[in-house]
C-alpha cells in the first residue's frame, strides 16, 4: 500500500516531471503533474504526523476518531478535505500570498488526463 517512502518518491518524480514539462511550455501537463507532487506530499505530512505506515492505516484512524465520515477515502484528489485533515487550512484562508498560490493549484483536475486544455504561462506562475 502506499506508504511514506512511496508518497515521498512519488512527490520528488511527478515535480521533476512538472518541472520538465513547464521547460518545453507544457503548461497544462506541468500544472497537471504539479498537483499530483503536491497531494503526495500532503499525504507524506499526514502519514507522518499520525504516525501510519500507510494510506489505509491513516483512513482506518481517521475513521476510528471520528475525523472523517466512514465511506471517505485517503485515495483523494481534492485538496481541501487534505488540507483539513492536517490542520493547515486555517494558515492558507489567513494568508493572501498562499490563498492566491491555492487557487491556481486548486483549478487543477484530475479530469485533465482526459481533456484537452491550454493554460497561459502568465496564470501558472
Amino acid at each position: 500500500m502506499t506508504g511514506i517512502t512511496d508518497l515521498r518518491k512519488a512527490s520528488i518524480h511527478r515535480m521533476e516531471d512538472a518541472e520538465a514539462l513547464y521547460s518545453n511550455s507544457r503548461y497544462a501537463g506541468a500544472v497537471y503533474l504539479s498537483g499530483y507532487a503536491l497531494e503526495s506530499a500532503i499525504k507524506e505530512c499526514l502519514l507522518l504526523k499520525y504516525s501510519c505506515l500507510n494510506l489505509l492505516d491513516l483512513e482506518e484512524q481517521f475513521k476510528t476518531k471520528k475525523f472523517i465520515a466512514e465511506g471517505a477515502k485517503m485515495f483523494t484528489h481534492n485538496f481541501e478535505f487534505l488540507l483539513k485533515l492536517s490542520g493547515q487550512l486555517p494558515r492558507l484562508l489567513n494568508s493572501p500570498e498562499l490563498m492566491r498560490a491555492y487557487l491556481i493549484v486548486n483549478a487543477w483536475s484530475p479530469s485533465w488526463r482526459y481533456e484537452l486544455i491550454y493554460i497561459d504561462s502568465r496564470s501558472s506562475r
